[in-house]
């Protein structure tokens, strides 16, 4: 037999693998905690399907192809297809095509797996089993329900979960400093904290010294309130759409705060968090709000936030 077809009977797929018995017990019971949470919160618990139109999940990527990210295909008629990277916006385009129906506030749960069309390399998962959350209507406290809810569906495992809070808007309106061209790498080193290659860029288009100051400080400033937010007043003390977005993050309470939080998925319209656990390598949580996602799929606006918690990487860390 030849090597390529051995490798075919020995091997899985990078990324993939069996879960062994005492891992599926573990996963199974902590979901069936998930569904107790969610059915006490009121969180109606749906079930995306594995499919859907590969148009739907490039909405998630702000500039990549979407086979970056996706498996995408082409069905027997022809019709472009991708496996489920992307719980939040199925259940966006449900409720907005009436598939789902709830008076607002709507509260939904998920607990799927997605897949990831991750590279090579140790470490990169492309199946994820994931629990996911999904406010839709207006509330002040929404994000903070989202919140309270990750930290909560976290500690049914015995872990705290700790919060990383940033703004989808402060990077926007920093980006706005930037020509339209040079965007994406702008905000790829402002994630990154590349501090060299922003101070070069500003550098480079000449930006005024407060316009340099919010681009190239805002990354090296994080930690608690009294660490981060007079320091972010000073340098942002003539930009009021920026001192606006600072002055909503004080009811934040309990969170690392970090505004060069760049979230991945692009329908991102104000607060973001990741969420960490000690010891785990990988991030257990992420989420924010994203209102303007709704339209996509219909003629209205809807004020939406949610959240997904990678319950693989939850087990790979208390198992």
């Amino acid at each position: 037999m030849s090597a390529p077809q051995e490798r075919y009977r020995s091997w899985l797929p990078h990324g993939f693998d069996f879960e062994s018995a005492a891992r599926t017990a573990k996963r199974l019971e902590l979901e069936q905690s998930i569904r107790q949470l969610f059915a006490a919160r009121q969180y109606t618990e749906v079930a995306p399907p594995l499919l859907d139109y590969a148009h739907t999940f490039s909405l998630t990527v702000a500039s990549a192809p979407l086979t970056e990210r996706s498996f995408e295909f082409y069905g027997s008629h022809g019709d472009n297809l991708a496996i489920r990277s992307d719980t939040t916006i199925q259940i966006i385009k449900a409720f907005a095509n009436r598939r789902l129906s709830a008076s607002l506030p709507a509260r939904f749960g998920c607990i799927q797996s997605v897949y990831y069309n991750q590279p090579w390399g140790a470490g990169h998962r492309r199946e994820v089993h994931q629990a996911s959350l999904e406010l839709l209507g207006p509330g002040t406290e929404r994000f903070l329900e989202i919140l309270a809810m990750s930290r909560a569906v976290c500690a049914l495992s015995g872990r705290e979960l700790q919060i990383v809070f940033g703004d989808a808007r402060y990077v926007s309106h920093v980006l706005e400093f930037i020509p339209m061209e040079k965007r994406s790498m702008a905000a790829l080193h402002f994630y990154n904290k590349d501090v060299h290659e922003l101070q070069l860029l500003a550098e480079h288009l000449q930006l005024n010294p407060q316009q340099k100051s919010i681009l190239c400080e805002t990354p090296l400033i994080t930690g608690n309130a009294a660490e981060v937010l007079p320091r972010l007043n000073q340098i942002c003390n003539t930009h009021p759409e920026l001192l606006k977005i600072l002055a909503d993050a004080e009811s934040v309470q309990d969170v690392l705060f970090d505004f060069s939080l760049v979230r991945e998925l692009s329908y991102y319209t104000g607060p973001v968090f990741e969420g960490y656990i000690e010891g785990a390598a990988d991030r257990i949580a992420s989420g924010g709000i994203y209102d303007e996602l709704h339209r996509q799929f219909s003629d209205t606006d809807l004020s939406a936030c949610g959240a997904a918690l990678n319950l693989t990487a939850l087990l790979d860390a208390i198992l």
